[in-house]
């Protein structure tokens, strides 16, 4: 069996053994969605046409409409009508069970699936005779010639041996893992919904440098990104965020917690050596929380900081900020810092274990004062010079 591939590293072609006379080819548009897919066996070749939700089948030289692709299933074509199917998930988007409306009228099920964490499927424990190939993560199963890869899009998995059979094409966000590993090797809490990011069930790495923001994404966490892509030095920051190895939630919380803006709440784990001097940081998971009401209160009340810094601070946001999403920004690009950067993070953790004294606020101040800087000259910009009559 050998494969070939595109200028897009995407699988084009697929032999088997010489004289076999069995193969499978895709076709691809200029950005790499999936047009067509032939199936050559001993000279009869069959074509899957993907139109959008639509999917057409040629076969014998006769095209017809298959079924149409829904969000909660498939409309399958039955000679002049449609079976209406629908699809029960787990909380990974596993598809577990199809079921459709009986000649009773009830439900009927027609297909039931379980998977071993990284995609296999339990067979001995499979029931149903239904066709559905969206099975785990809700992704195509390749299964001609028992190929038994899944499209994700951007690559195909091999459930068998639980990787990908090409490189990530986004490895310089999880430079830590190999680009063929499968989620970070954590396939019961991460997902991978094109083949070129890691996303949980509840969506906290919601965006990838590619375009876009998961359709499970909490408005928090997209309203706070957006914040931060305001600036220059706040979108570097995000993009940090962004491309961490481990997973970052992003809340704003209504609270008002006087100077108190945002915090950092970071799991993690120290390793000392044997005189308790510290020798590794790793982080497990990270949650930012951004005051919401702190930051109105110091914007529209006469509050005055603790001291001369907090002053001149609370004086910066007043003068640089025009909408509080600005502010929030900036807030965020703090904690940040705080989130991503390793070297504050070992800080951190010395001042905690060996009793040193760094100041673990230095470079967080820097970043969100200089999104303030940048705010403030956006916010020039915006105003239009006033012409003499």
């Amino acid at each position: 069996m050998s494969f070939n591939y595109n200028l897009l590293n995407l699988l084009r072609e697929v032999y088997y053994w010489p004289g076999a006379n069995a193969k499978i080819k895709y076709y691809y548009t200029f950005d790499g969605e999936k047009l067509r897919k032939t199936v050559e066996n001993n000279g009869i070749v069959t074509k899957v046409d993907y139109c959008g939700p639509f999917v057409y089948e040629t076969a014998s030289g006769v095209r017809s409409l298959k079924y149409i692709v829904t969000p909660d299933g498939r409309a399958v074509k039955n000679g002049s009508s449609w079976d209406y199917e629908y699809n029960l998930t787990d909380h990974l988007g596993n598809v577990r069970a199809v079921i459709r409306k009986g000649s009773n009228g009830l439900a009927e099920l027609i297909q039931q699936k379980h998977y071993y964490p990284f995609g296999m499927e339990m067979s001995q424990l499979n029931l149903g005779t239904g066709t559905n190939k969206y099975l785990y993560n809700s992704k195509e199963i390749q299964n001609d010639f028992d190929l038994y890869w899944y499209d994700y899009g951007a690559r195909f998995y091999d459930p068998q041996l639980g990787r990908w059979h090409s490189v990530d094409p986004m490895a310089e966000k999880y430079y830590s893992i190999s680009p063929y590993a499968y989620v970070a090797n954590n396939p019961l809490r991460f997902i991978d919904p094109d083949g070129r990011k890691i996303v949980d069930a509840n969506g906290n790495i919601i965006y990838t440098h590619s375009g876009g923001w998961s359709k499970n994404a909490p408005a928090d966490a997209v309203r706070l990104g957006k914040a931060m892509m305001g600036t220059r030095t706040g979108a570097s920051q995000f993009n940090k965020m962004a491309g961490a190895s481990y997973p970052i939630e992003l809340k704003i919380s209504s609270a008002n917690l006087g100077g108190k803006l945002g915090n950092s709440f970071i799991r993690r784990s120290v390793s000392l050596d044997k005189n308790g001097q510290v020798v590794d940081v790793k982080i497990k998971s990270v949650k930012v929380e951004i005051y919401e009401g702190s930051i109105k209160n110091i914007l529209e009340n006469n509050i005055r900081g603790a001291d001369a810094e907090s002053q001149d601070l609370i004086n910066a946001y007043r003068m640089s900020t025009n909408t509080i999403d600005q502010a929030i920004g900036a807030v965020a690009g703090h904690e940040a810092v705080h989130t991503t950067d390793s070297q504050n993070q070992r800080e951190s953790a010395e001042n905690d274990y060996e009793g040193t004294i760094h100041d673990i606020e230095k470079e967080p101040r820097k970043v969100e004062r200089q999104i303030l800087r940048e705010s403030f000259d956006q916010n020039l910009k915006e105003i239009e010079p006033i012409m003499p009559f």
